[in-house]
């Protein structure tokens, strides 16, 4: 069962990040997680290996990333660029 935990029950945290819940085997008792703000987190997109079989995929397919790199000082314009979808 997995759920998504609502804001209280993340008070303090401010990364955006959304939190998820799912029974472990064995159980993790949560009191043991309070003290020095531990987490268990996972990735919902696979690890290490996962990740090269993609970057391999990418580079054998020709898959690209395009990047635009602006100044600072035209942020404000970027910005308006993307409400227009007048993005690369």
């Amino acid at each position: 069962m997995t759920s998504t935990l609502p804001g209280p029950a993340e008070a303090g945290r401010d990364d955006g990040a959304p939190r998820r819940t799912r029974r472990t085997d064995p159980p993790v008792n949560g009191a043991n997680l309070i003290s020095g703000r531990k987490s268990i987190t996972g990735s919902g997109i696979g690890g290490m290996a996962e990740t090269l079989e993609m970057i391999d995929f990418c580079a054998e397919h020709g898959v690209v990333s395009d990047v635009e790199i602006i100044p600072i000082q035209a942020v404000n314009e970027a910005w308006e660029r993307m409400d227009r979808n007048d993005v690369k």
